[in-house]
C-alpha cells in the first residue's frame, strides 16, 4: 500500500490509495457531514465520534468509499472496546466492504504510530508484606530446614537475626537458567565470607548475627524462597503468621 503524507506545523494528512479518502490528524478539527472523527490519547485511538477526557489529538476520516460511515463507526467503537470485528453485527451486504475499509485504515494508522483501544492497565504488584518486631518473641527459637540447610534462629531485635551455633549450611549454589551463578548465591557466599570465622566444614561453630530474615535465608540456603514462611516455632507457627502486620 502506498499513501501520501502532507505535513505542516498544524496537521498531518495521509491520503489513502485508490481515492479511498484521507485521514487528517490535528488538535482542533470540525467534521463534515460525511466525516468520521476519532479521538486519540498518547497515540492510542480511544473513542469514535466523541472526545473523552485525556484526548490529545483528533483524527478526521474523510472517506471515498461508497458506504455509510455509520457502519464503520460501529466497527471502530467495537474494536476500541476490545471486541473482535467478526462479532460486530452488520448487514450481510456491507460486512465485507466495511471489513476491508477498516483493515486499510487500521494499517495506515498503525504505520503512523497509532493503536486501537485503551492502554493496558499494568497489574499492581501485591504490596510487600510488613512485619512488626515483637519483644516477647526475642527468646523464642524458630527452626528452619530447607535444601540441606537447617538451623535454630532467634529474632532478637528489629534488625538482628541470630543463627545459633550448629547450623548446617547448604553446600551447592543456585544457578540461573543460563547456567550462571544466581545473585542469591553470590550474596550468600559474601555473607559466609564475612562470617568465615564462625564456619567449619559447612557448619557454624558459634552464633552468627545478621540484619534481616532475608540475610538469614541467603546465608543458610542462598535465599530461594520467602524466609518468613520457613521459620517455624515449636507450635508450628511461622514467623510470618506471628508478626505480619495486617
Amino acid at each position: 500500500m502506498e499513501i501520501q503524507l502532507r505535513i505542516t506545523d498544524a496537521q498531518m494528512v495521509a491520503t489513502l490509495p485508490q481515492d479511498h479518502g484521507d485521514i487528517t490528524i490535528d488538535r482542533n478539527l470540525q467534521a463534515g457531514d460525511e466525516d468520521l472523527l476519532l479521538a486519540a490519547s498518547e497515540h492510542r485511538i480511544i473513542a469514535s465520534g466523541a472526545f473523552p477526557a485525556g484526548t490529545d489529538q483528533a483524527l478526521r476520516l474523510h472517506l471515498g468509499w461508497d458506504i455509510e460511515t455509520a457502519y464503520l463507526q460501529k466497527v471502530m467503537t467495537a474494536v476500541i472496546a476490545g471486541t473482535d470485528i467478526a462479532e460486530v453485527e452488520l448487514p450481510a451486504g456491507v460486512y465485507q466492504t466495511v471489513s476491508a475499509m477498516f483493515a486499510e485504515i487500521r494499517q495506515v494508522l498503525v504505520a503512523l504510530g497509532y493503536q486501537f483501544g485503551q492502554r493496558p492497565v499494568a497489574k499492581k504488584r501485591p504490596a510487600k508484606a510488613r512485619h512488626r518486631f515483637d519483644r516477647q518473641l526475642a527468646d523464642c527459637p524458630f527452626t528452619v530446614s530447607r535444601n540441606g540447610a537447617s538451623a535454630t534462629v532467634f529474632w532478637r531485635k528489629a534488625k538482628e537475626m541470630e543463627i545459633a551455633a550448629g547450623a548446617v549450611l547448604r553446600r551447592d549454589g543456585i544457578l540461573n537458567q543460563d547456567g550462571s551463578v544466581s545473585y542469591g548465591t553470590k550474596y550468600g557466599d559474601k555473607l559466609r565470607a564475612d562470617h568465615a570465622d564462625a564456619i567449619v566444614n559447612g557448619r557454624t561453630v558459634k552464633p552468627v548475627v545478621l540484619r534481616s530474615v532475608n540475610e538469614m535465608g541467603l546465608f543458610l540456603y542462598y535465599g530461594d524462597t520467602n524466609g518468613w514462611l520457613e521459620l517455624v516455632d515449636a507450635d508450628g507457627h511461622t514467623l510470618d503468621e506471628l508478626t505480619k502486620v495486617q
